[in-house]
């Protein structure tokens, strides 16, 4: 066997694989030879139908499992000895058809890893810290009050703070919009939650009361059918509901707070669960900014098929949130920035996996799970269950990742720096 590999760019090569006119004839010749042991051919004993019936019977089918087999040989072979690292399976563009006398050649194309050379760096930082505010925690706990409260039904007219329940429907020129009708929806007057117009039309309103308003739609909003258009809406209030939002009490902690007593208690809590979840972000925040200095610090080509899967994946996200937008040129820029520094990322990634000899044993993941296992209190080999191969597969990539930042992280000095109010 012979090759010859043509480098189409830094990450895409093609290559030539030669099988020669010998080892055709020996490939095709034990094939043959296995068969005449054990062919049943009509009017012949087994083991003795003529190697020429059985080439007649059987040669299609030998030629191909040979050519399978030359190929499948073939791109391992030379890829070995070409020491390539692939990021896609290869590609055949060409093959001959195997025969007596005649060599057999193929050829193929596959995408590798760029040639990058990267190391760990010490790097130093600068990043904006999420930082605990007394507001966060008063929303904390206000909004727990809120989880709480209770709607008794008035007969006075809607105010704000009052949950008022509906019926509508919405015509353009007298003709029903598809979406725009709801039944039995709850309706919390100052929240918000819907068109000011929407909410400003129930004030004062009495349960009972029918009513017809028109209500414009903002320009920008992401329906394109109703963009900007004036809806006519055909509204029922049939329920409004005073609020009645507890005060924080010991008493009411007691009845409501889940094994928390007092309102001191819960509040030391509320604030521990808040600083946590600070940390997580600054930590996952560190390492973000740590690997995008890696990505913009380290030039090199991405294979295309790679970064096109990935622009793909984008894309394809995009129209399911927004089914009825056309994606602008400055989006779809957008998006091929966003798969150009995921697709480098994790091809650094893989490449530090590899030069720090960076792998994830059966151990690893098995404590990771456990980790997991332990948070939803399922015992591991319940928990693995809900990993089929490809998924546990997905697994010990994201581990590898994080594996890999965390020696990362060892090198780096994160200096933090005052927030920008304005922004």
């Amino acid at each position: 066997m012979d090759h010859k590999i043509t480098h189409l760019s830094s990450v895409e090569k093609e290559l030539t694989v030669t099988f020669t006119v010998e080892e055709v004839a020996e490939q095709l010749g034990t094939a043959f030879k296995r068969l005449s042991a054990t062919a049943q051919v009509k009017g012949f004993r087994p083991g003795k139908v003529p190697m020429q019936v059985i080439k007649q019977f059987y040669g299609k089918s030998v030629k191909e499992d040979a050519e399978q087999y030359f190929i499948g040989t073939g791109i391992q072979e030379t890829i070995t000895k070409e020491k390539l690292r692939l990021i896609r399976y290869p590609l055949v563009s060409h093959k001959d058809e195997a025969a007596e006398g005649k060599a057999f050649s193929f050829t193929f194309r596959v995408e590798t890893f760029p040639d990058i050379t990267v190391a760990p760096k010490e790097y130093s930082i600068e990043f904006v810290a999420a930082e605990f505010k007394q507001e966060m925690l008063d929303e904390e706990l206000n909004g727990f009050r809120r989880r709480h409260t209770a709607f008794t039904a008035v007969e006075r007219p809607a105010q704000n703070g009052d949950r008022v329940t509906v019926n509508f429907t919405g015509t353009i020129g007298g003709v029903a919009v598809d979406g725009v009708t709801g039944t039995a929806v709850p309706v919390i007057l100052g929240e918000k939650n819907f068109l000011p117009a929407f909410e400003e039309a129930l004030m004062g309103r009495k349960a009972g009361e029918k009513l017809n308003t028109p209500i414009p739609f903002p320009e920008n909003y992401h329906s394109k059918e109703l963009a900007g258009k004036t809806v006519d809406f055909a509204i029922e209030i049939t329920t409004v509901e005073e609020s009645n939002t507890p005060e924080l009490t010991d008493e009411f902690m007691a009845e409501k707070g889940d094994g928390v007593k007092t309102v001191a208690e819960f509040t030391h809590k509320t604030r521990e669960r808040i600083e946590s979840y600070l940390e997580d972000i600054n930590r996952e925040n560190k390492r973000y900014l740590l690997v995008d200095r890696y990505v913009h610090d380290h030039d090199f080509e991405v294979p295309r098929s790679f970064l096109e899967s990935e622009i793909a994946a984008r894309e394809a996200d995009h129209r399911k949130q927004h089914p009825e937008a056309e994606i602008t040129p400055e989006e779809k820029d957008k998006l091929r920035a966003d798969a150009t520094w995921v697709a480098k990322r994790f091809i650094l990634i893989s490449q530090l996996a590899n030069d720090l000899a960076i792998e994830v044993t059966e151990e690893k993941l098995d404590a990771e799970l456990q980790k997991e296992a332990a948070r939803y209190n399922i015992p591991l080999e319940y928990y693995k269950r809900y990993f089929n191969e490809d998924k546990l597969e997905e697994k010990k990539l994201s581990l590898r990742e994080q594996l890999v930042i965390d020696r990362l992280m060892e090198k780096a000095a994160f200096i933090k720096k005052a927030a920008d109010e304005k922004k």
